[in-house]
């Protein structure tokens, strides 16, 4: 599959810009990190993991609710996206990898009831607005998902946005445009990237044999 990354020039494009925005978003991170007074990004994971039981968690996006408002409210988008990658670096005795759980959590950020769970937060104003307002979270949320979308592959990143939920597609596609304009252009006109994945490859398969789709 790596090899289609190559062949077409709309994927060589994706490809070197995916690659751009990908070290624009990790060095980012590195100086809201040291701005935020944060010794290390991995460290931060950690005591997110502890603050929220993540051992505790089931393997369900719903579970994740807490983190992804944590991480929409507390940190900047590049910070909070590289803290969601940093869960892989942390020990979290949880059995499975947890960060498609938290960024579909993040993606469904808008339904969020915050009332709900138990949040450790800092005393801050912008928690609070986030609170109270679903399109705060939306807008917010959509900002790390168009990192998310922005640094892998153009198929896959086509994948990502075709499953987005319909009411938060077009806020990250408005963040693609203002975070990646070069990759937004690219997206909009290869929507259809996604079929070669494997899922996809799969789903064109089922369809073909069974006259549907799976």
């Amino acid at each position: 599959m790596g090899m289609l990354d190559s062949l077409a020039p709309k994927s060589r494009l994706w490809k070197r810009q995916a690659e751009k925005c990908a070290r624009e978003v990790m060095r980012a991170a590195s100086v809201q990190a040291h701005a935020c007074g944060m010794a290390n990004i991995i460290g931060a994971a950690r005591e997110l993991a502890r603050q929220y039981q993540l051992e505790a968690k089931a393997a369900d996006w719903h579970e994740y609710g807490d983190v992804a408002f944590h991480l929409v409210t507390v940190w900047p988008p590049d910070l909070a996206y590289a803290i969601i990658y940093a869960f892989r670096e942390v020990k979290h005795g949880c059995g499975y990898d947890p960060v498609p759980l938290v960024l579909k959590a993040v993606e469904m950020m808008y339904c969020f009831k915050p009332a709900a769970v138990t949040l450790h937060l800092p005393p801050t104003a912008e928690w609070q607005k986030m609170w109270n307002d679903p399109q705060e979270r939306l807008r917010a949320s959509a900002k790390i998902l168009a990192r998310e979308i922005s640094g892998v592959p153009l198929r896959w990143a086509s994948g990502i946005y075709r499953a987005l939920d319909t009411t938060v597609k077009p806020v990250v596609l408005e963040q693609v445009r203002h975070f990646n304009p070069a990759g937004a252009a690219i997206l909009e006109r290869c929507g259809y990237s996604w079929l070669f994945t494997k899922s996809g490859l799969l789903r064109v398969l089922f369809r073909t044999c069974f006259g549907r789709e799976a």
